[in-house]
C-alpha cells in the first residue's frame, strides 16, 4: 500500500523544474529578407515598404512553387448549375430531336 502512494504522488505532485516546456515562437519559413536592411540601419520608410512587398511576392511564389503550381482540372461537362431553365429546357429539346435526324439520315444512306 504504501508503495502505490509513492508511485500516485510521484505523478500527481511533480516540481516546476520537471514540467514540459513549450515552444512560443519559431522562425521557421518566415522571410529573412528585411534583415540586411534593418541590420544596416536604413531609416527610408519608401525603401523598407517596397523591400517588404517584394519580400512577400518573392516568399509567396516560393510555397507556391514546392507543390508546383497545377493547371485547373477541365471537366468534359461544364455544369448547368444556375443556368435558365427556359434555355435548358429548350436544348433538351433539341438534343433530342437531333438524335432523330440522325437516325433518318442513317437510313437514307443505308437504302443508297
Amino acid at each position: 500500500m504504501c508503495f502505490l502512494n509513492v508511485l500516485f504522488c510521484s505523478f500527481v505532485s511533480r516540481p516546476r523544474s520537471e514540467m514540459a516546456k513549450s515552444k512560443n515562437h519559431t522562425t521557421h519559413n518566415q522571410c529573412k529578407c528585411l534583415r540586411g536592411l534593418l541590420c544596416a540601419g536604413a531609416v527610408d520608410v519608401e525603401l523598407i515598404s517596397l523591400s517588404l512587398s517584394l519580400c512577400v511576392c518573392v516568399c509567396v511564389a516560393r510555397k507556391w512553387h514546392r507543390n508546383g503550381i497545377k493547371k485547373p482540372r477541365s471537366h468534359r461537362y461544364e455544369s448547368l448549375k444556375g443556368v435558365d431553365p427556359k434555355f435548358l429546357r429548350n436544348m433538351r429539346f433539341a438534343k433530342k430531336h437531333n438524335k432523330k435526324g440522325r437516325k433518318t439520315i442513317a437510313r437514307k444512306e443505308a437504302s443508297k
